[in-house]
């Protein structure tokens, strides 16, 4: 088994992943959201919503579908304000390593290699922190838990691991 290509791979596999998670994905349910929203007007309008809210779900689904529209930029936002700071780049995360890691080719691409994972989880977590908060809008009694305060921490301790590894895979 070659090591190299494999951390090579690694990397670039994480990457990817975090692209389609930004881009892909992200763009699908911000679409589903708005469109759920817009669903929920029609309904309301030929009166089939009789006595449930209609503002707040709606309100709810169209600021969902902004923020995971541009899941990216929401991303960065949250760093921001919980850091104070752009993202760190996953190089960054080398310097904390000891002088033997950091300084061995290997070893740092090891590191480099488990920074990524680490982002790319950390992407999974913000997308799913929205979502739980999309479900949230829906009313759904059969989740268990708080899902407000689920969603905000997937999205608080994504965001933390998506910084640690930085956005996008830059490095």
């Amino acid at each position: 088994m070659n090591l190299d290509a494999f951390l090579d791979g690694s990397v670039t596999f994480t990457q990817n992943i975090m692209r389609m998670v930004f881009v892909g994905l992200a763009v699908l349910a911000g679409v589903f959201c708005v469109y759920q929203g817009l669903r929920m007007c029609v309904a309301q309008a030929q009166g089939q919503r009789e006595g449930r809210p209609l503002f707040g779900p709606v309100v709810a689904h169209f600021m969902l579908g902004y923020m995971l529209l541009r899941l990216a930029g929401f991303s960065t936002d949250v760093i921001q304000l919980l850091f104070g700071a752009t993202p760190t780049p996953p190089a960054s995360a080398l310097s904390y390593l000891p002088p033997q890691v950091s300084q061995s080719k290997f070893f740092s691409r090891v590191a480099l290699a488990i920074v990524s994972w680490v982002a790319m989880f950390g992407a999974i977590a913000v997308f799913r922190g929205l979502l739980l908060w999309r479900e949230m809008s829906n009313g759904s009694p059969n989740q268990p838990g708080d899902l407000m305060w689920r969603g905000l921490w997937h999205i608080i301790f994504g965001t933390i691991a998506l910084n640690i590894g930085g956005l996008w895979g830059r490095g």
